[in-house]
């Protein structure tokens, strides 16, 4: 199945996701709102499907979906396809904390920047500091965010792997009729 074949899954789902988010986040607390925008961002930007290499079009990559994929090409180059990347809960951890180290880069590089007159090794070493101990700071007061952000992902990932499972077993059951039928 190809990736709108997936996408198709997970829109068809997404309706149900959605309501389950509204009625959740009414009874149990507004955080849980954040279920739908983990499973639509897990759909359409992050999907497991990462793991695969993508071509890019290198005179066009200035489009925002260009762009996206070429963020992704070295989490593609060092993970196989339907490896950890596709397990339900700890693809969509893995796929996080892959974005959280481009934000950390960014946050050093924009330190960086912001200090570059006056520049010394005990000042980049403040910096990696402070940004780890806001990292740090930020995931334990935004945690049941975080959580159901990713909850909503795992959810979307397991849409995912679903789709994956069936149509291997759709092409494997086609295959075998059609050899069988080369025999008979």
């Amino acid at each position: 199945m190809n990736a709108d074949g997936h996408h198709d899954v997970n829109k068809a789902v997404a309706l149900v996701v959605g309501v389950v988010t509204v009625s959740a986040g009414i009874g149990m607390g507004l955080h849980w709102l954040l279920l739908l925008p983990g499973y639509l961002f897990a759909t359409f930007l992050c999907d497991p499907d990462r793991d695969q290499r993508r071509t890019i079009d290198w005179p066009h990559f200035y489009r925002p979906a260009e762009a996206w994929d070429i963020i992704w090409m070295p989490y593609a180059k060092n993970t196989s396809h339907r490896g950890p990347s596709h397990w339900p809960g700890w693809g969509a951890l893995g796929r996080l904390m892959y974005l959280l180290r481009w934000v950390l880069i960014g946050a050093f590089l924009y330190g960086l920047w912001q200090n570059a007159g006056h520049l010394t090794g005990q000042i980049v070493f403040w910096m990696i500091r402070v940004i780890l101990e806001e990292t740090v700071r930020l995931a334990e007061v935004f945690a049941p965010v975080w959580l159901v952000f990713w909850l909503g992902m795992s959810v979307a990932d397991t849409m995912h792997l679903g789709a994956d499972l069936s149509s291997t077993n759709v092409k494997r059951a086609a295959t075998k009729f059609k050899q069988e039928r080369g025999r008979a």
